[in-house]
């Protein structure tokens, strides 16, 4: 091949985004140096009308494993729903609004252990005199599949045991063998304690193990 032919020869070829002012100097810059060049817009099409889905409010998630915390201590209660997060706690917070709204004594207090409410929060809310912190209820896991959120709220409970206020155990009832397992492997948004289990291992990895 003669020497002229291989000063002719591109170089190979490069795609340049298409900036008005930029790209046509970029252009000028690489053909002195005999590389191609290849434009694309810098908007497309796809660019303009595909967006990111918007991030749901935490009153409007559905299918989910849910904390309500006590103002007054480091109480929780723990529960499920497949509905929307709000409307599930709205119905609680109706629930704890029609109980008498009185202050108890310490003896009416006690004979107020014995009496059954609707829901442990009613329980929690009534007999110590305690408010439910509304404003920080929160999401603490998402499942559409209700046996596997039922298992998950069993799970959550479970590794909370020494805080939460509920009066059960959950939906699903865990075998005895997971009581010790449980409360040591990583929590739902928190860190990793030490466990039998691989480090990594989540509550949506046990809950898969039923």
């Amino acid at each position: 091949m003669k020497k002229e032919d291989q000063e002719d020869k591109s170089k190979g070829m490069i795609v340049l985004p298409y900036v008005q002012g930029v790209t046509e100097q970029l252009k000028r810059v690489f053909s002195k140096y005999k590389i191609a060049t290849s434009i694309k817009p810098y908007q497309t099409l796809r660019n303009i009308l595909v967006h990111p889905k918007d991030k749901i409010d935490n009153e409007n998630k559905t299918g989910v494993v849910y904390k309500i915390p006590c103002m007054n201590c480091n109480q929780i209660y723990i529960g499920e729903t497949g509905r929307k997060l709000g409307t599930r706690t709205k119905e609680h917070k109706t629930e704890v609004d029609d109980l008498p709204s009185t202050s108890q004594t310490r003896s009416a207090r006690k004979d107020s252990t014995s009496i059954r409410h609707k829901s442990a929060i009613s329980d929690h809310a009534h007999q110590q005199n305690h408010v439910i912190n509304w404003g920080q209820v929160s999401s603490i896991d998402r499942e559409e599949n209700r046996l596997k959120r039922q298992i998950r709220e069993s799970i959550s409970i479970c590794q909370h045991k020494t805080e939460v206020m509920n009066r059960d155990e959950g939906s699903f009832e865990l075998p005895r063998i997971w009581d010790s397992v449980l409360p040591t492997i990583k929590l739902v948004g928190g860190g990793t304690r030490r466990s039998e289990f691989p480090a990594a291992a989540t509550v949506h990895q046990v809950a898969a193990r039923f």
